[in-house]
């Protein structure tokens, strides 16, 4: 005998019908759907929720499975990015590969089993930002694959460099890894670009939120959303925010948006994540918070409004459209499938209800839908996530300063959808050591390539105070993906 469990529901706030559907798997292990509340029969059709058929008892049902973790394997290398061919870019605290997070390496095998490689032309000491001043050292923060022989990085200095953040190149040449901006070499160690570089300045804490702040179309075209989040900047004086496009792997960048440069004005706050839906052809930038939360879809070719537009006025621009109602429009990741595109909402504040699951179009207009509430822990909003094949998604929340343990310690939670319309909590993982009161995130979530849905990885640095491993240490969690009993599995819950 097992516990009862709800595999699958669609309502009439869902479906447009007067009808629901759940389907259930009974104490006793068989599988049963339900009809208005009313068992169906074997080879019933139920065409107004878009189940074709449901035969019942039958194990091989029609509907999406839901996913539960366990854990693995860990790692010490914090896991950037796995590129196509199964290599994977890091950094660690140790004095060789990541010299303590000062260089970037990277991996060849299994998390836990790694076979590593420093990028010593990446090492901090010899960086230097876009004109040729030397930063000091390296916190290496993010990196993303490009293609099998471009790496682009990013982090910030030391000294008069503390918390200013840059992107650099790091370049196969045939024989070696280089870092720099002069084309074709790539070896004069110089920045690609400063962010949050402007006219007045170079501002401190404008970087990525986490790894969708750059979004990838092909090798060449590429977008980034500036994340700043300094208390002391000023509208319209040192307060810029841009979405960065590179049309060459990253070599160069230009402002593709730019907002908050007009003084007295405040158009966002930062750019929470840029993705390229592949199914659509479009892009889609994810803003945040209030009051300026939205998401923009742009077709990709139009011309950019003119800078400080205001995002609830990007739908006067051809090409560009934009979601925004309150809470609504907030995230820090969309799921994209094929035939649906949805969001958990980063919605943080401990007064407030709701924690909204939206649904957006697929097709001009650009539409969004609550379809209902996901289970949000105090101070625990989904922030960032990995498609399953299936049309599921796995999501991992941040954990704020409100976050107060109330389940026993501060943690990261993880939420299962099937669907893009139910959700569950289903696994939680414990920020290790003492988490202090700043906000934690991390860095990346991604299903493990080569090994389908069986696998996923996440990770975090400790700038963002996501240490997973026990001793307080920043690194990588593996998690099998398995059948959900059910339950909240605790994840690696030492210390």
């Amino acid at each position: 005998m097992g516990l009862r469990q709800k595999l699958f529901g669609l309502d009439n706030q869902t479906t447009q019908s007067s009808k629901s559907f759940e389907v259930w798997q009974e104490e006793d292990g068989s599988i049963q759907a339900y009809q208005n509340g009313n068992p169906l029969v074997a080879g019933e059709v139920n065409t107004a929720t878009g189940v074709i058929s449901y035969l019942a008892g039958n194990a091989s049902k029609n509907f999406p499975a839901i996913y539960g973790l366990s854990l693995a394997a860990t790692d010490e290398a914090v896991i950037f990015d796995q590129a196509d061919d199964g290599r994977f870019v890091f950094t660690q605290n140790d004095a060789t590969y990541g010299v303590y997070f000062q260089q970037i390496a990277i991996a060849s095998g299994t998390i836990g089993s790694l076979s590593k490689t420093a990028i010593t032309a990446s090492l901090g000491t010899a960086l230097r930002n876009n004109t040729g001043t030397l930063i000091g050292s390296l916190l290496a923060r993010d990196a993303w694959w490009i293609s099998p022989t471009r790496i682009v990085f990013q982090g910030s200095g030391t000294g008069a460099y503390a918390s200013k953040n840059f992107l650099w190149i790091a370049n196969y040449n045939g024989s070696a890894w280089t870092v720099g901006n002069n084309s074709p070499a790539f070896d004069n160690k110089y920045a690609a670009v400063d962010l949050g570089l402007h006219g007045g300045g170079h501002e401190v804490e404008v970087k990525a939120l986490h790894h969708r702040s750059l979004g990838k179309k092909d090798a060449s075209t590429l977008l980034f959303g500036e994340y700043g989040i300094s208390a002391t900047n000023t509208s319209g004086t040192n307060d810029q925010i841009r979405v960065l496009r590179s049309t060459d792997g990253g070599a160069t960048w230009s402002a593709l948006l730019t907002w908050n440069t007009n003084a007295g004005t405040h158009e966002v706050r930062h750019v929470h994540a840029v993705i390229y839906d592949k199914h659509r052809d479009k892009w889609l930038i994810c803003i945040g918070d209030e009051p300026y939360s939205c998401v923009i879809d742009w077709d990709r070719v139009s011309a950019a409004p003119p800078a400080n537009t205001a995002p609830a006025n990007f739908w006067q621009y051809e090409g560009w459209n934009v979601y925004k109602v309150n809470i609504y429009g907030r995230t820090g990741d969309i799921s994209l499938h094929a035939d649906s595109r949805y969001y958990l909402t980063d919605n943080s504040e401990v007064d407030t209800s709701e924690a909204p699951m939206v649904r957006l179009s697929t097709r001009h207009p650009l539409i969004g839908q609550k379809v209902g509430d996901y289970p949000r822990q105090n101070g625990r909003p989904a922030l960032i996530q990995c498609e399953m094949p299936d049309g599921g998604a796995l999501w991992a929340s941040m954990s704020e300063p409100t976050d107060i343990g109330a389940d026993g310690y501060r943690a990261f939670d993880f939420l299962y959808t099937p669907d893009g319309l139910t959700v569950f909590r289903v696994a939680k993982t414990r920020i290790t050591g003492s988490p202090g009161a700043q906000a934690a995130t991390l860095n990346n979530i991604a299903i493990l390539k080569g090994s389908g849905a069986a696998q996923v990885y996440v990770s975090g640095i400790t700038y963002k105070n996501s240490r997973l491993l026990p001793g307080g240490l920043a690194g990588t969690l593996v998690m099998n993906l398995v059948p959900w009993n059910g339950s909240v599995t605790e994840i690696n819950a030492t210390a």
